[in-house]
C-alpha cells in the first residue's frame, strides 16, 4: 500500500507584549529574570545591546511574545530558554525559531517539521505570530 507524507498545521500562537512591562520585570529582577526566560545565546546579545535601552527593551519583549506564542501554538508548557530565535543568514535573512531539551523533545514526538513565526514591533508594543507545521502519512486508497 502506498503512504503519502502530508503537512497539516499543528497549531497557532500569537502574543501581544509590552515593552514598558517587560522592562520593570528586568530591573526588578535582573540576571535572573534573564536565565529563566532566555535562551543562553540570547542573553549573550542582550548584554551587547543593554547600551541602548530602547533596543534591550524591544529585544526582551520580542523574545518574550515570540516563545509565549510557541507556548499557545503547542497547546503544551513548554521551557522559555528551550526556545530561542536565531538570527537568519545570507541565503535566507528570516530569523529561526530553535528548540531545545524537552521541547524539541516534544516536536519530534508530534513530527512538528517548520515553525513560521513573525514579530513586529511598535511602540510600547511587541507582537508575534507562530505556526507549527507537522508531517503526518495517510494511506492511499487502492483501486479495486
Amino acid at each position: 500500500m502506498t503512504r503519502f507524507k502530508l503537512r497539516r498545521i499543528y497549531g497557532v500562537g500569537v502574543d501581544v507584549c509590552q515593552t514598558s512591562r517587560l522592562l520593570k520585570t528586568y530591573e526588578k529582577f535582573g540576571s535572573k529574570f534573564l536565565t529563566r526566560y532566555l535562551h543562553p545565546a540570547e542573553i549573550s546579545v542582550f548584554h551587547n545591546l543593554s547600551q541602548d535601552a530602547s533596543k534591550s527593551a524591544q529585544f526582551l519583549a520580542s523574545r518574550w511574545a515570540v516563545k509565549e506564542a510557541v507556548v499557545k501554538a503547542s497547546g503544551k508548557r513548554l521551557l522559555f530558554p528551550e526556545i530561542s530565535l536565531k538570527p537568519g543568514t545570507n541565503q535566507d535573512p528570516r530569523p529561526k525559531l530553535h528548540l531545545e531539551g524537552a521541547a524539541d523533545k516534544w516536536a519530534q514526538d508530534e513530527k512538528i517539521i517548520d515553525i513560521h513565526s513573525s514579530i513586529s514591533h511598535d511602540g510600547d508594543y511587541s507582537v508575534a505570530y507562530v505556526l507549527l507545521e507537522a508531517e503526518y502519512e495517510m494511506k492511499a486508497i487502492e483501486e479495486v
